[in-house]
């Protein structure tokens, strides 16, 4: 919790922790120059738990800002795609450079339309479960095309480990593998989701 906290005192609010409780004030939030990398256990490569939060909070932060936010090394996975794409959806200006975030905060945000991908963690404790009883499973999926590449890496090793998986549009089969293969895993922001790797 300290972490988005923190996040958020870089853009403007102030917070006091006593007594079992927070309390903010904040007048509005300024655009702020954010190193995600603040947030990593190891400053040479991307770990640890915060860096998934900083990045979105200070993502929502920026996108109702007054000013100019860059976001620098943010956490790359689908939640955060998400999140770009639907702020981009209700007129916030985002420029992805690969390497940071560039936003262009918006004192009022526009309506719009945006399909949310599933919860890829339910989706990969769906299959695991199909694997685990020897049966089948055919899962309807929105946005199919996002959640593939949500799950490229719970994907890849589903596949190394020999389980059987069929995709449609809009729908993925799993179906029961003859004999599963062990796979070394190593959990990284980049790769596998933690909640996945059990």
């Amino acid at each position: 919790m300290r972490h988005i906290l923190n996040v958020l005192e870089l853009f403007g609010a102030r917070f006091d922790i006593s007594g079992g409780r927070i309390r903010g004030r904040c007048t509005g939030f300024k655009g702020a120059h954010i190193d995600i990398r603040d947030y990593w256990n190891d400053k040479e490569s991307i770990t640890g738990p915060l860096a998934s939060g900083a990045t979105k909070t200070a993502l929502m932060a920026a996108s109702i800002a007054q000013g100019t936010s860059i976001i620098e090394f943010p956490y790359r996975k689908a939640d955060v795609d998400e999140l770009v794409a639907f702020f981009r959806t209700v007129g916030v200006v985002i420029e992805d450079d690969g390497r940071r975030l560039i936003i262009e905060g918006r004192a009022s945000l526009s309506s719009g339309d945006h399909t949310l991908i599933p919860d890829l963690i339910e989706i990969i404790t769906f299959i695991a479960c199909t694997v685990h009883l020897q049966k089948s499973l055919r899962l309807q999926i929105a946005a199919d095309d996002r959640v593939r590449l949500g799950l490229a890496s719970e994907l890849e090793a589903l596949e190394s480990m020999s389980v059987p998986l069929e995709w449609e549009e809009g729908a993925i089969n799993v179906l029961p593998p003859s004999k599963i293969k062990g796979i070394n895993i190593e959990v990284t922001p980049q790769s596998i989701y933690s909640d996945s790797h059990p």
